[in-house]
């Protein structure tokens, strides 16, 4: 089945969007971060989700298709409970980074038996970095607890 520009847009961007949030929310946990140890963990994690926000973007760009700047309406909604995690401490954040992980490792989940051979190969080559990313954070929250 042959995908249209719209339909391979519309996923590449919801998973741009996606990558954009975690970017973005670890971003604020860094640097609200309090133990020293946990700031390279979130630091890795952010740059993986980095990586892979840049990837989407190129294979975007070289499709012609224009990537969307913000993270939308699920980095407003990551913004304000990190927001929210940040009195709370260190625990909170990483719970909430978490969830975040959850979120994004559902999405790429979803778009993995995609008919879409653009998005088919990159959430093929990114599902087993985000269920990394996603362990990582579970542990720490278990090791917080």
């Amino acid at each position: 089945m042959q995908m249209t520009q719209e339909e391979t847009a519309t996923k590449l961007s919801d998973l741009l969007r996606g990558e954009l949030s975690a970017v973005e929310t670890y971003s604020q946990a860094i640097d609200k971060m309090h133990q020293a140890n946990l700031i390279s963990i979130l630091q890795e994690a952010h740059n993986c989700h980095a990586a892979r926000a840049n990837i989407i973007t190129g294979k975007m760009r070289e499709l012609g298709i224009e990537p969307p700047m913000s993270s939308g309406v699920w980095g407003a909604f990551a913004r304000l409970m990190e927001n929210s995690a940040q009195l709370f401490g260190d625990r909170a954040t990483i719970a909430v980074l978490e969830e975040g992980e959850d979120h994004g490792l559902g999405l790429y989940k979803a778009h993995y038996a995609d008919n879409d051979p653009v998005v088919k190969k990159l959430v093929r080559e990114f599902l087993p970095k985000q269920e990394g990313t996603h362990r990582i954070m579970q542990d720490l929250k278990i090791s917080l607890a």
